[in-house]
This record gives structure tokens, sequence and C-alpha cells, in this order.
């Protein structure tokens, strides 16, 4: 029998191995950010712009806006409660399988949360919503059609992260060139996928489709491979060399 000093290391110990060894379906589609409880300030900067080709004789050059924008996130705390048999608390190897079950509980919840995130941002109000200069026009959602860059300005525009239609071989290459084509603030290209690592989420019974078009619309060295996690109503298809198909 396990002694009482050694049993929370023992089901500690499990656990973040078996935390390792089976990453979260989510991190192969988005970015793991970590904070102080109560909130998470994001921020970032917007610096210059295309370059401007001046006149030989040309002696000045106007200065190019800087700006500053903050968006804060509300963060939580989560606890899972989690019942065992009896006769696991009498054997060491029952206190590693304690652990192990409580990661696999943790990584299907983090994969629930994000994933639920991931569709609310079609409904999410977008950081920089608003009609002034360095924002993306007022009553734009996170993901959504019409975002303005550079608004007020010279060389201003609007370009979408958002497409509407059913998901096809001709959808997916649409939303790729999108990608390639997805501005700064700036009016800068980003050249989003230029160089792969993309990453297709899609519903289940998208799965068998995801996999015939993406390999036919790119090549293989553009694709990161990431493991299957089917869900109620989505899936991230590691098989079908995944792409992400939303700019931000």
């Amino acid at each position: 029998m396990a002694n009482q000093a050694n049993v929370e290391l023992l089901v500690q110990r499990e656990m973040a191995s078996v935390l390792a060894e089976n990453l979260a379906a989510f991190a192969a589609a988005g970015q793991v950010t970590t904070g102080e409880g109560g909130g998470l300030s994001i921020s970032g900067r917007s610096v210059g712009g295309l370059a401007v080709t001046l006149a030989k004789t040309a002696t000045t050059m106007s200065s190019t806006d800087v700006a500053n924008f903050e968006s804060t996130v509300s963060t939580v705390h989560k606890v899972i409660k989690h019942t065992v048999n009896k006769r696991m608390l009498a054997t060491e190897k029952g206190y590693a399988q304690i652990g192990a079950e409580i990661a696999n509980k943790i990584i299907v919840s983090l994969n629930k949360d994000y994933f639920d995130f991931l569709e609310g941002l079609f409904a999410a109000a977008h950081p920089r919503a608003g009609g002034g200069a360095f924002q993306v026009g007022a009553g734009k959602k996170f993901i959504d059609t019409a975002l303005s860059f550079l608004q007020g300005e010279a060389g201003a525009g609007t370009q979408d992260n958002l497409l509407t239609s059913a998901f096809s071989e001709a959808a997916l290459d649409a939303a790729i060139q999108l990608l390639n084509k997805y501005r700064d603030d700036r009016g800068v290209p980003l050249h989003l996928g230029m160089n792969g690592g993309l990453t297709l989420v899609v519903g289940p019974k998208n799965r068998k489709l995801a996999g015939e078009v993406s390999a036919r619309i790119c090549p293989a060295r553009t694709w990161r491979s990431i493991r299957s996690n089917l869900r109620s109503a989505r899936s991230l298809c590691g098989t079908s060399r995944p792409t992400r198909t939303t700019g931000s």
C-alpha cells in the first residue's frame, strides 16, 4: 500500500506524464497563454506601413502614426471533482491510475473550453470595433466581413476573415487565399499561411471531405499534422493535414 507521504506525488507525477504524452488537441489550433487569475491583458502596437517613393528633390518625409491598443480578457479558475473506486486507494498502481484519469479529464475539459471559445468568436465583439483610427469598423465581430484597415487614412480598405459558403474544395481554397492576402492595421500584407503551419478545424461530418480536398489544394509541407479530436459538434482532423482559415 502507498505511504500517505507519497500519495500526492504518485498522483501528480502520473498526471503530468499523461498530460505531456497526450497533447490536448486545441494546442495545435491555438496558442496557450498564461497570466494572473482574474484578468489577462493582451496589447499590440501598430507602427508604420508600406514604403513610399520619394522624389529625388524631396527634403522631408511625413511621420507615420503609432497606435497602441489593449484588450482585457477575463479568466476563471475551474475545478474537477473526480470520484474513484475505493480499491484504487490500496496500491501505488491505483494512485497512478487516478492521476492518469484526472489528466484525461483535464484534456477533455481544455478541448471543450477552447473549441466553445473558438465557435463563440463569430458572435464576439472585435476588441478594436469602432469607427476611429486604428479600429476595424463599428459593430464588427471578431470574425466578420468588411473589417477596416487604415480607417480614415489614405489607402484605407476592408477585408474579411469570414466566409459563409459551405465547406468544399473551392471554399477551402478561397479561405487560404483570404489568409495569404490578409493585411495588418497599417495595410501591410501579412502573407498568412505562405510558409505553412496552418490548421483546419472541421465538424465530424466534414472529416472525410477535409482529408480529400486539403491534400489536393496544398503541398504536404504546408500542413502540420495533429491528433484527431472527435467531439459532439466539431473535430480537429489530424489525418486530413489540417489548415486554419481565420485571420484576426
